[in-house]
């Protein structure tokens, strides 16, 4: 029994090791925080450079996503919600911000309820975020455009729908 547990196990992490995520388990009581090599390795650090405490990881965060992440947190913990999930950004050995996914679960609680102990998945997704910005201004910049030259532009659907118009069109069919 204890041997299947093992292999169950292993091949569980290998399954992380290859899908390039990183993965924690958190001893909510104490604050252990134990991470994988692949999360380490995904923001830059060594296994000597990271306390095994929540309270490292917490010193990694962007000040300005603490208060979203503590609350999707707070929110799974006390049961609002079925999972844990945020992104945030969190700082690499080299100084930068990066953007994580985090998703978790409670998988152990007392005789009472409490919740114990938190497992998750860590996904590196700055590529992503980079890319979803780069959209963003692109689209931004195309409209700038659209909407500053003396051309009437309108886009409809097969539905004839209007899906853009620019300020031309306002200006002359309001």
């Amino acid at each position: 029994m204890q041997r299947d547990l093992r292999d169950s196990d292993d091949g569980f992490r290998q399954i992380l090791e290859a899908v390039s995520d990183g993965w924690w388990q958190w001893d909510l009581v104490t604050g252990e925080l134990h991470v994988s090599d692949r999360w380490l390795i995904s923001w830059g650090y060594s296994r000597d450079e990271f306390q095994p405490h929540v309270s490292a990881w917490q010193a990694l965060v962007h000040p300005d996503d603490w208060e979203h992440l503590q609350k999707a947190l707070h929110d799974h913990v006390r049961g609002a919600a079925l999972v844990y999930e945020c992104e945030y950004r969190i700082r690499t050995k080299s100084g930068e911000w990066a953007w994580s996914l985090d998703r978790g679960k409670v998988v152990k609680f007392d005789a009472d309820g409490r919740p114990l102990m938190m497992v998750g998945t860590d996904t590196n997704i700055t590529d992503r975020k980079r890319a979803e910005f780069e959209l963003h201004e692109t689209e931004r910049r195309l409209q700038q455009i659209v909407d500053n030259t003396s051309a009437v532009i309108y886009v409809k659907d097969a539905q004839y729908r209007y899906l853009m118009i620019n300020r031309r069109f306002e200006e002359l069919f309001g």
